[in-house]
């Protein structure tokens, strides 16, 4: 068994496309795959932030830019969005733990502060899903949701994204290098991210 540690966004997002060239590459070994982020026993742990810790145990996995994304359908429903300071008459979708939209704004909109329609969730993950369903603006991980820009699902509305991007780092448990399993599923997910189709900016 080899337990893998995401975030519920990371997982649905990512990893869940790719579970069948995981569960290849894993072959007969069982996989935890949980998002439960205070759970410490994990073999791998997958986080997300603007930096990587230097103590050593952590390395880059990827990187993703932020941009405002919204469904066709609330284009259809609220008129088209030509530029970003037209975001001041709409509803954006604002998220607890790591919102982004005043860095977005102040470099995008500097003349509006926001938009007085905003709704708040918990993470990215239900924000995103809240803007999929036509509710509203969101800031799109696009490296997390190529699958729904390549098939119209969601709409990216500017080219300009977050000026910081969002780093992904990677941390193995104490002597995964004597593991041929952990060692194999570390070259696996370093070649998947290698390989993100989608090309941001």
């Amino acid at each position: 068994m080899v337990t893998l540690q995401c975030s519920p966004g990371f997982a649905s997002r990512w990893i869940s496309p790719r579970l069948m060239r995981l569960r290849r590459a894993l072959r007969d070994v069982s996989l935890s795959l949980t998002t439960n982020l205070t759970d410490q026993r994990s073999d791998i742990e997958i986080t997300c932030g603007y930096g990587c810790p230097s103590d050593g145990e952590y390395e880059t996995f990827m990187t993703t830019e932020r941009a405002p994304v919204c469904s066709a359908k609330y284009l259809r429903d609220n008129g088209p969005i030509q530029y970003p300071s037209d975001l001041s008459n709409h509803v954006l979708l604002h998220e607890y733990q790591r919102d982004e939209w005043k860095f977005w704004l102040s470099t995008a909109a500097p003349e509006i502060s926001g938009s007085t329609k905003a709704m708040w969730f918990d993470d990215a993950y239900s924000a995103t899903l809240a803007a999929e369903s036509g509710a509203g603006v969101v800031l799109g991980h696009l490296s997390l949701i190529d699958n729904e820009l390549r098939n119209g699902k969601l709409v990216r509305l500017f080219e300009q994204a977050v000026p910081q991007k969002t780093i992904y780092t990677l941390r193995m448990k104490r002597n995964w290098e004597a593991d041929p399993v952990l060692a194999s599923l570390r070259n696996w997910l370093l070649e998947e991210s290698s390989h993100q189709s989608f090309s941001e900016g």
